[in-house]
């Protein structure tokens, strides 16, 4: 999905799969990485927030992926613990 489609749903308020997978893919990232994103500042990052921040890049990076959006916003919110975690050698 990329975000001109995440623009559009959002816009048009259909966006509630589009949103279900942005949710599912951050917890697959942190569960795959064993990284906590939703408390990763001391704080419930709250489902709306998400949304949000997925608006913003979307309008700064219309030509991007919602993929690359999410691995963008992990890093942001965990302070890059989730690029150290997944470009770590394996042990």
């Amino acid at each position: 999905m990329n975000c001109a489609q995440w623009a559009e749903a959002r816009k048009v308020r259909t966006s509630n799969v589009y949103e279900t997978y942005l949710i599912g893919l951050l917890n697959g990232l942190s569960v795959g990485s064993g990284t906590e994103f939703w408390f990763a500042k001391g704080a419930e990052l709250k489902r709306e927030q998400v949304f949000y921040w997925m608006d913003v890049y979307c309008q700064a990076h219309p030509l991007s992926e919602v993929f690359t959006g999410a691995v963008t916003l992990m890093n942001e919110n965990t302070g890059n613990e989730y690029h150290r975690r997944v470009g770590a050698p394996p042990e």
